[in-house]
């Protein structure tokens, strides 16, 4: 891992022990962890979120519709960070705002957890198409067959499948997988290129996509958990997190 990698590390690793040790005691009635940028639970990204707000990059939570990028952030070189499904419903003329966004020369970055109607919907308005590839023949995966909602969740390495400057200095990285079922993304357009990035040690199923959009780029990553308060200092999930924003974001440029 790189120099740059390893003191993220260790930064975070500050700051996830003082979400610890100065976080609420657990409450049996507390409101189970969610997956925001505030959320200081397992499953938050409290740790990324302040890392990114104690000035090692200009970075602000989004809290307005898409629709409102380019009026307020114009330009390019700004990353955007969003997880799919949204807990609100994206209108239609917010997904053709921000693949405009996007297209201009900006980077938006999607961590799946769930596969739904929307999620599809907003994959296409940046020109991609999101499946999911059903494993059959193993017991195990009956329960995924039958409800994808309460399949078993397992942890997997993923490694680089060749060398890119988003992947400097990551050897692998923990990501997590619905068992019976994997996630696919293509084109919807034939000549357009999609590369993976990441995929299974096991048995090389991609888990990190790489697409161009106009003079933007997106991103897709299968699960949000890589980034989380639990999983960031897993194997090299902090470094990939580093190069990530070194990647996407120009000088000048916002982290949302």
């Amino acid at each position: 891992m790189s120099d740059r990698a390893l003191s993220l590390g260790g930064a975070l690793l500050a700051l996830v022990v003082v979400l610890g040790l100065l976080g609420p005691g657990p409450r049996f009635d507390e409101t189970p962890s969610q997956p925001t940028s505030k959320d200081s639970g397992p499953r938050g990204f409290a740790a990324v979120t302040r890392w990114l707000e104690h000035g090692v990059v200009d970075a602000a939570s989004w809290q307005h519709r898409y629709s409102a990028l380019a009026d307020r952030l114009p330009g390019d070189g700004h990353l955007l960070i969003t997880r799919l499904p949204h807990r609100l419903p994206v209108r239609r003329k917010e997904l053709a705002d921000l693949a405009a966004w996007v297209e201009s020369g900006n980077t938006l970055v999607v961590l799946v957890d769930n596969l739904d109607a929307a999620t599809r919907d907003f994959a296409s308005a940046v020109g991609l198409r999101l499946i999911h590839e059903r494993r059959k023949g193993r017991a195990q995966d009956f329960a995924a067959l039958l409800d994808e909602a309460a399949a078993e969740v397992r942890t997997e390495t993923a490694v680089p499948t060749g060398p890119h400057p988003l992947l400097d200095g990551v050897e692998e990285v923990t990501v997590e997988q619905r068992v019976g079922s994997t996630l696919s993304v293509l084109p919807e357009d034939a000549a357009r290129l999609v590369v993976p990035l990441l995929a299974t040690a096991d048995d090389n199923r991609p888990r990190l996509w790489l697409a161009r959009h106009g003079a933007g780029r997106v991103l897709v990553l299968a699960g949000s958990r890589i980034f989380s308060n639990r999983a960031v200092l897993d194997a090299d999930n902090a470094g990939l997190f580093d190069n990530l924003v070194g990647f996407a974001r120009d000088e000048g440029g916002l982290v949302l």
